[in-house]
């Protein structure tokens, strides 16, 4: 199975309960109560976290092969890793075989948890899906599926209004239309050790984002945020000052238009 390195050492880590839960927590007499901070519905074990708990078992539903659903929550920890990643199912809906799916959905869950605990920000179960078979896609150097509920799921990220509250600052990168190298940068900053990555811009932009505020890094193509796209290329690439505009440059008009249909340029 081809998967990043990280996330094989964070299948090792989980397959010997390493991962410091609040039931582990309490067991140690380091936190007052073994609960999930995010149902409280049960004590917040590893298996919970990544199976049990309503927030994954949505995910779950929404991916879970039929073949596969009966002894899937059924299983203790160890019995249920090494039953998916043994699987032998190799083509689902989405024509990856399920064992890098389930490695992807993990990871990402696991990750969404921990934006919750940290950030008090929790993804819907649509965007961790999406998330799960886009970088299961990518692990398994397989193109999006184009059809039927695939198309929804891998659909590429494009920008979108911000809520109430929130400044977006966009960001254009000289990235190859042929690899995803700009989505991995993404991931690198949004992994738990980021601060202590071998790259020191990874970094510095960790450190940065651990100060007093709330941040967030989407990776969108450039298909999917033409206007920053088209703003990149009228600016010269030597220049060093701001470059402001006080009304919108006339070629990028349809493209806001586009994207706020209900806005008037002028």
């Amino acid at each position: 199975m081809t998967v990043p390195q990280r996330l094989r050492v964070f299948l090792w880590v989980v397959s010997r309960r390493k991962l410091m839960m609040n039931l582990e927590r309490c067991n140690r007499h380091i936190s007052s109560s073994s609960l999930c901070p995010l149902c409280s519905g049960a004590d917040e074990s590893i298996l919970h976290v990544l199976r049990d708990c309503r927030a994954s078992s949505e995910v779950w539903e929404m991916l879970l092969p039929s073949s596969l659903s009966l002894r899937f929550v059924r299983q203790d920890l160890l019995d249920w890793i090494e039953d998916n990643l043994r699987s032998g199912l190799l083509h689902t809906e989405w024509d990856i075989p399920w064992p890098v799916i389930f490695v992807s959905t993990i990871w990402q869950l696991w990750k969404n948890r921990n934006n919750f605990v940290f950030n008090v920000v929790l993804h819907s179960k649509e965007a961790v899906v999406h998330r799960a078979i886009t970088w299961a896609c990518y692990y398994s150097g397989c193109c999006p599926p184009r059809s039927g509920v695939a198309t929804l799921l891998c659909e590429p990220p494009t920008w979108r209004q911000l809520d109430p509250g929130w400044t977006c600052l966009n960001v254009d990168g000289a990235v190859s239309m042929g690899s995803n190298a700009g989505a991995e940068v993404v991931n690198m900053l949004h992994a738990l050790d980021a601060d202590r990555s071998t790259f020191s811009l990874v970094r510095a932009i960790a450190k940065l984002r651990q100060k007093c505020w709330m941040t967030d890094i989407i990776w969108v193509p450039r298909d999917g945020n033409r206007a920053a796209n088209m703003l990149a290329k009228l600016t010269d690439a030597s220049a060093l000052d701001m470059l402001w505009f006080l009304t919108p440059p006339r070629c990028l008009i349809p493209l806001l238009q586009h994207d706020a249909p209900d806005a008037s340029f002028t």
